[in-house]
């Protein structure tokens, strides 16, 4: 025959006839905290949007909010970080060529020719170069440079930006003698400006390139005189190649 449960045991397997009551209890001795928001005294933003229905159309609304406030909270930190630089250096003032910097203690810093001689004094033996039309790498640059140059005493190849090297020689003399050149990289002129402290090593604008020009002629008219005459009809004429010069290779005369 089945028993069945007594209804006062059914909850009472502990033995004391009472449930226990579950989770944290409450008394005198226990802390009272506050929430993190209460301590620092802030609220948090209401969007004014808890009890509506979402829609597409204020899901939007919604998207447009917190874009303004996002917005409105980075203008927040940048007039922060831009009041900060203020305050560090108030203005820049250029007189006769020396920059004169104002701090917040309102005592001038005036750099003179003396402070900055020696740096340049440093890289006045240097040439700015880059190739028209082509952006090769450093190492590959590095390789061309002290090929070429290998009789200059090169000191050292940077690139300062892309496509866009610095070449320094121990000697003024080196540097001289790379200006009075035209050298060419896979075809392409090489452009070559001597350094000054006021450049900013950007690529300048090109108007004009030495080329090689090819012409078939007569042999009566490969002495430099006449050819630097015909040449001179499409582009000023610079110099002959060594072939030309030496009259090694007949089939053409190339300047």
């Amino acid at each position: 025959m089945a028993r069945k449960s007594g209804s006062k045991n059914q909850g009472n397997k502990h033995g004391n006839g009472k449930s226990k009551p579950r989770g944290p209890s409450f008394d005198s001795q226990a802390l009272i905290t506050r929430s993190l928001e209460e301590v620092l005294g802030v609220e948090a933003i209401d969007f004014g949007i808890e009890n509506e229905v979402l829609t597409p159309k204020l899901s939007l609304h919604q998207l447009q909010i917190r874009s303004e406030l996002r917005h409105s909270f980075n203008d927040y930190l940048q007039s922060i970080h831009n009041s900060n630089v203020r305050n560090n250096v108030e203005s820049l003032d250029v007189s006769d060529g020396d920059p004169i910097f104002e701090t917040e203690s309102n005592n001038p810093v005036e750099i003179e020719l003396e402070d900055i001689q020696e740096e340049v004094e440093f890289w006045m033996s240097v040439v700015v170069c880059y190739v028209v039309g082509a952006n090769p790498p450093i190492n590959v640059m590095e390789g061309f440079i002290r090929r070429i140059w290998k009789h200059l005493n090169v000191d050292k190849v940077v690139m300062v930006k892309r496509g866009v090297f610095i070449v320094r020689f121990f000697t003024m003399d080196s540097r001289d003698k790379v200006l009075d050149g035209h050298y060419f990289f896979d075809s392409k002129p090489l452009k070559m400006t001597p350094w000054n402290s006021d450049m900013d090593m950007d690529k300048e604008e090109v108007k004009s390139v030495p080329i090689w020009v090819q012409l078939k002629l007569g042999f009566k008219y490969w002495g430099e005189r006449a050819l630097f005459k015909i040449i001179s009809q499409i582009g000023k004429p610079i110099k002959r190649d060594q072939a030309t010069i030496k009259r090694d290779k007949l089939q053409f005369v190339r300047l």
